[in-house]
């Protein structure tokens, strides 16, 4: 709010709301198809693997940022035109389904509306609620580059006793080996021949714990303490058609509900398997 309002194009603001590509292919999908000035039409299959990857293979960076702002404007004008109840149900069904996969989010600067949007879990912020288990897996990726787009994650949860449970949660780079000399520098920059490094932090849930953390490239997680949560970090290496696989154990408070896993967002499916 304040780097917003020292803008030179800024103002009073009364909150702001964050879309990324998968978000805005998923509007895209429920308000309308968006065509862009070269006469591209983005649709609600498209759209995301536009702006995640096609862009950068095949535009100037000095043009990117372009297309990226028309999207973003057609998107809002779709969202907020002709609306109906028909529309509006099918927007919000929308909205709280890329809110759940961590696509969206809402943050308000009026405590009232803050609240609201807070019990409709639209805020972003990781539960303390040890009744409701989820325990989390975040993701950064630490070179100047665009290569998320490649990097694939499924995860199982299996119930193992009362409280506890066993978490396998895998990476895979899906980029070709002889593929990443042919992208443009932009998508691999700092990532030579095609290997991609993420920070992985695993979060402990609410009253719970984790332990028993290892991974099948011998990676060492060490512990690290955040805000009312143990966590247990390390940098994965991932060169193209490798695969990683982590592993580690949760233990939750006695009583609560089954566990959920929390992640940073995937590009398609979560790709989480529950085994109660």
């Amino acid at each position: 709010q304040k780097f917003w309002q020292a803008a030179p194009f800024g103002g009073s603001s009364d909150g702001v709301m964050s879309l990324d590509p998968v978000a805005l292919q998923a509007m895209i999908g429920a308000t309308g198809d968006v065509t862009l000035s070269d006469g591209r039409v983005l649709n609600g299959s498209n759209t995301a693997e536009f702006l995640l990857n096609g862009a950068y293979k095949e535009l100037a960076p000095s043009a990117q940022d372009q297309y990226f702002s028309e999207t973003a404007a057609q998107v809002v004008a779709h969202l907020f035109s002709d609306m109906n109840t028909q529309k509006l149900m099918t927007v919000a069904k929308t909205m709280l389904r890329m809110t759940e996969q961590r696509h969206l989010y809402f943050w308000s600067f009026h405590e009232e509306d803050q609240a609201v949007l807070r019990s409709a879990g639209v805020t972003g912020e990781i539960t303390n609620d040890a009744k409701n288990p989820v325990a989390g897996v975040y993701l950064n990726e630490m070179q100047a580059s665009k290569m998320d787009w490649y990097i694939q994650r499924k995860s199982t949860v299996k119930r193992t006793g009362d409280n506890t449970y066993h978490v396998t949660y895998s990476f895979t780079n899906t980029l070709q080996p002889g593929e990443a000399g042919s992208l443009p520098e932009y998508i691999t920059a700092n990532a030579k021949g095609g290997v991609a490094v993420n920070r992985v932090v695993i979060y402990t849930p609410a009253g719970g714990e984790v332990s028993n953390v290892s991974a099948s490239n011998g990676s060492s997680f060490a512990q690290v303490q955040a805000k009312d949560h143990m966590t247990y970090m390390d940098d994965i290496s991932l060169a193209p058609q490798d695969t990683v696989t982590i592993e580690y154990d949760v233990t939750t408070a006695a009583g609560s509900a089954n566990l959920k896993l929390d992640q940073t967002p995937t590009i398609g499916d979560p790709a989480i398997t529950y085994e109660y």
